[in-house]
């Protein structure tokens, strides 16, 4: 083969990177990653950034250097046809087109004024700009990035009021119930109020209104509810292609429905499985699969949706590690996430400190008896 395949690569998040990064290997393919960030960043430990703004320098590795004959677009795509990406007043041809533009969390109220996501880090270090001047703050959600979040300001912040409200019955309702009890038992303690199965629907000021009327006192907001994919450039080109709330409808294949040279991956698809920085490299391993399987004219292979193990943090030295219907919470876990992100940011091209024994929280007794009778 003479000419090279022009691939784009929509999206610098996890799925998007690892495409970029593999395929970029293969001189038979030319590879332009399409993105307003000039860093990749570990988005799992965005939260910290909220009472830890230097923390953001740990968790971001710059495209230059990382990928090594990948041609970074800095911007955002704001349309797409059969053959071509839109990106400013620029036109991107491609053979292939990788769309990994992730999701975001979009604010449903009419006054936004200091309500803040935490989906990346330039978000993070807005609201903590702000935080010093906040004695109170509401975290609307309850699900992994809400618990995070209350995590974070309960144990750096302690003589800060927050309250969590939360649609559902238990926090973390996707995952086991043992999970939404470990969070429920480091949050209250800490002086976190939770209100469940309630929504806020309305804002008075400095007045935060849930559905029944109830209304909450807050200088400031954590929105972390209604989840909503990245696709709204796509709404011109996906007749057919989408499906509810916004995702991507895939084949088994990964490709875009009715498009055998488009493919998806990570939280933007409609994939039922849990949207986790796993799962999202995961999608990028089979799209690479199957883009050299589709140069060759073989049949894609089939993604198979699976449900792993998932480790959140409850601040710097505990967390949560829970699995189907399992759960461990305490320094264990906690330990777990500060690695993962190291191993991870390593793989990417990070340049971290190595670790050392003084860096991993050590367990108390009781901590262990809580992680054995979890267990049991």
């Amino acid at each position: 083969m003479n000419k090279q395949c022009s691939v784009v690569v929509v999206g610098g998040g996890f799925c998007g990177t690892m495409v970029a990064s593999r395929l970029e290997r293969d001189s038979r393919f030319r590879v332009t990653l399409v993105t307003p960030r000039p860093h990749f960043e570990f988005t799992p430990s965005v939260p910290k950034l909220i009472a830890n703004p230097a923390y953001g320098r740990r968790i971001r590795v710059p495209f230059v250097g990382m990928l090594k004959r990948t041609h970074v677009c800095a911007g955002t795509a704001t349309n797409v046809d059969a053959d071509s990406v839109l990106v400013g007043d620029r036109r991107i041809p491609f053979d292939y087109l990788v769309m990994a533009t992730g999701c975001g969390y979009p604010v449903r109220l009419a006054d936004r004024r200091n309500v803040f996501t935490v989906h990346r880090g330039e978000d993070a270090e807005r609201m903590a700009e702000g935080l010093p001047g906040a004695a109170s703050v509401l975290v609307v959600g309850g699900g992994l990035v809400g618990v995070e979040v209350a995590a974070e300001l309960a144990t750096k912040s302690p003589g800060r009021r927050v309250s969590l409200v939360h649609p559902h019955d238990r926090l973390m309702d996707r995952h086991a119930k043992r999970a939404s009890h470990h969070a429920e038992r480091f949050l209250v303690p800490r002086g976190v109020t939770i209100v469940y199965g309630e929504r806020v629907v309305e804002r008075d000021g400095n007045r935060f209104l849930t559905d029944t009327g109830r209304a909450i006192q807050a200088d400031m907001a954590v929105w972390s509810t209604g989840v909503r994919p990245a696709t709204e450039f796509l709404e011109s080109f996906i007749t057919g292609g989408g499906s509810a709330r916004g995702a991507l409808a895939v084949d088994a294949g990964l490709r875009l429905v009715g498009h055998e040279n488009i493919f998806a991956g990570g939280d933007v698809t409609n994939v039922p499985e849990e949207k986790t920085a796993q799962n999202a490299q995961r999608h990028a391993r089979v799209i690479v699969r199957n883009i050299h399987r589709h140069l060759r004219g073989q049949p894609a292979v089939v993604y198979r949706p699976r449900t792993g193990p998932l480790v959140i943090s409850l601040g710097d030295a505990t967390g949560i590690l829970t699995f189907k219907d399992l759960a461990w919470g305490g320094r264990m876990p906690g330990a777990l996430k500060w690695a993962i992100e190291w191993m991870e940011l390593a793989r990417y091209g990070g340049i971290l400190p190595q670790p050392t024994l003084a860096d991993v929280p050590r367990q108390t007794p009781k901590e262990i008896r809580s992680v054995k009778s979890a267990s049991a």
